[in-house]
């Protein structure tokens, strides 16, 4: 399984952005708890919610998304609840936002990933880190 940040690779000073957590080729996942860092100075946390993908099947959830803003990491906690048994396939875990705070570029990464199948046993997960640069507003026309 692989795990993906997809985010816009420029944004504008003081824009909003919109950061997506997904997982690729699932079998059999039930909890997957991890952390994401990125760099404080450049990004601020604004939020984080629970995407669709562990609960597809009608199933309940946990989701909890605490962030150290000064060390620049967000922990996230997400797992199914009870005897749901695990889930298969892709899908977004997590969205989350960020405010683009100064120029620079951030890097976004996976500081632990501990997912783990119903029984508890850890899960094989690529991580796949990803980059934003943050520019000065400039005077370029508007797209359609």
């Amino acid at each position: 399984m692989t795990l993906n940040i997809t985010v816009p690779s420029a944004v504008k000073l003081n824009e909003l952005i919109s950061v997506g957590i997904a997982a690729a080729n699932v079998t059999n996942l039930y909890s997957a708890p991890f952390v994401l860092k990125y760099d404080p100075a450049i990004l601020n946390f604004e939020g984080a919610s629970e995407g669709p993908f562990l609960k597809n099947d009608g199933k309940p959830t946990y989701f909890q998304a605490s962030s150290a803003k000064q060390s620049g990491q967000i922990t996230v906690n997400l797992s199914r609840i009870g005897n749901a048994g695990g889930i298969n396939g892709s899908g977004t875990l997590v969205s989350m936002i960020f405010k683009a705070k100064s120029r620079g570029s951030s890097n976004l990464g996976f500081a632990t990933v501990h997912f783990t199948d119903p029984g508890g046993k850890l899960l094989e997960v690529t991580p796949f880190n990803a980059v934003v640069e943050v520019k000065q507003p400039g005077n370029a026309p508007a797209g359609p």
